[in-house]
Parts: C-alpha cells; sequence; structure tokens
C-alpha cells in the first residue's frame, strides 16, 4: 500500500516533468506511426472510402450493360452474315 510518505518522497516536480515529457514522446510515436491522426484526417479517409465503392458500383454496373450490348451487337452480326449468306448471288460473288 502507498502512504503519503512514499508520495512525498516521490516528489511531485520530478514525476510532473517525467510524465509531461512521456505522454509528448508517446504522443509523437503515435503521429508518427499513424495510430493518431486528426478527425478532419480520418473524416476525409472515410469519406474517400465511401466514395471510391460508390464510382466502383457504377462502374460495375455500366460494364455489365456495355457487355450485354456487346453480347447484343455479336448476336446481330451473326444474323445479319446468315442473312447475306443465304441471299442468292451473294455467295458465288464473294468467292470471285
Amino acid at each position: 500500500m502507498i502512504t503519503m510518505q512514499v508520495i512525498d518522497g516521490i516528489g511531485l516536480p520530478q514525476v510532473g516533468l517525467g510524465s509531461g515529457w512521456a505522454v509528448m514522446v508517446l504522443m509523437m510515436v503515435f503521429i508518427m506511426r499513424g495510430t493518431l491522426v486528426p478527425r478532419r484526417t480520418l473524416e476525409d479517409a472515410l469519406h474517400d472510402r465511401d466514395e471510391w465503392r460508390a464510382e466502383s458500383r457504377i462502374k460495375d454496373a455500366q460494364l455489365a450493360e456495355k457487355d450485354e450490348q456487346l453480347r447484343h451487337m455479336g448476336e446481330v452480326g451473326r444474323t445479319v452474315d446468315q442473312i447475306m449468306r443465304a441471299l442468292p448471288g451473294t455467295a458465288s460473288e464473294a468467292k470471285s
């Protein structure tokens, strides 16, 4: 058990000076490691993350629509090719 004599023997100015430096060094280490960041920086990072995800979903939907359109154009192209080959006289003209 800590008694008042032990606390008085430590000396508050020494404890205060050492603990202040320790807190400052600890905060500097946290800032350098990226553990402690300003709120605005964190909010900006979260906003960028959410915006990136939303843009990614929009881009995925656009790519899916483009794939569907290309698939449809391929089917139309095959149909036109079959029609052109089925017309009389085009097969002999294509060979010569």
